[in-house]
């Protein structure tokens, strides 16, 4: 659809905005909006100079207090690249999808699965990504876990409970919910937050699909 001040807009199925941009030279941002506007249009988590948000928080679109590096575009058949002096998103526009590159580097850390990478249900609201995963990579995060530190091929709830009595091994979920978590593969370390207050999911290779290979997803409620 173009560029409107920092961010560069696609349009997706069933009246649906994805948006991207790049507040710091190593920081990529994509947001998804349906056409009536955010279901909440604030945040209290994003914020420039490692400051605090208001109690009002920041209008999901702000990203004015951040850098915001110039981004040069190049178009081609398949997609559009979209690049900064650190960071590089090459979206795929059929199917939907976004390769994460920094600068220098000819292989992507991060790429969603090229089969159908992102769900909407126009119904509930639900949101499910799904990226493409190395099976060397290592996953660690997510706040308050059981089990051993690496994370690789478990899925976990996004959900903030009060769990008496828990086995430190199996329980899930477990008092705080910080949907952040950090991949550590052949390319380096890279780290993913996603800015929903929704309950949710994290799979980090629990599932296996002959179709789609090896993935990790989020899906939030």
């Amino acid at each position: 659809l173009g560029q409107e001040g920092p961010w560069f807009r696609f349009e997706l199925d069933h009246g649906v905005e994805a948006r991207l941009a790049f507040p710091e030279r190593d920081i990529g941002r994509i947001v998804f909006r349906r056409a009536g506007g955010y279901r909440l249009d604030r945040g209290w988590s994003i914020a420039p100079d490692r400051g605090e948000p208001g109690f009002e928080g920041r209008p999901r679109d702000d990203l004015s207090g951040f850098s915001l590096p110039a981004a040069s575009i190049a178009v081609d058949a398949d997609g559009v690249t979209i690049a900064t002096a650190g960071l590089s998103a090459r979206v795929r526009l059929s199917p939907f999808g976004i390769e994460w590159r920094r600068a220098g580097e000819s292989a992507p850390f991060l790429q969603d699965r090229p089969t159908q990478a992102y769900f909407v249900s126009r119904k509930t609201g639900a949101f499910r990504h799904f990226l493409a995963r190395d099976g060397r990579e290592r996953h660690y995060g997510l706040g308050d876990k059981t089990g051993r530190l690496d994370k690789t091929g478990r899925s976990f709830r996004i959900d903030a409970v009060d769990p008496c009595g828990f086995d430190a091994e199996t329980s899930d979920p477990l008092y705080k919910m910080i949907p952040f978590y950090i991949v550590d593969g052949p390319t380096g370390a890279h780290g993913l937050y996603y800015v929903n207050l929704a309950t949710a999911s994290v799979d980090f290779g629990a599932t296996l699909d002959n179709y789609h290979g090896l993935f990790r997803s989020y899906q939030a409620d």
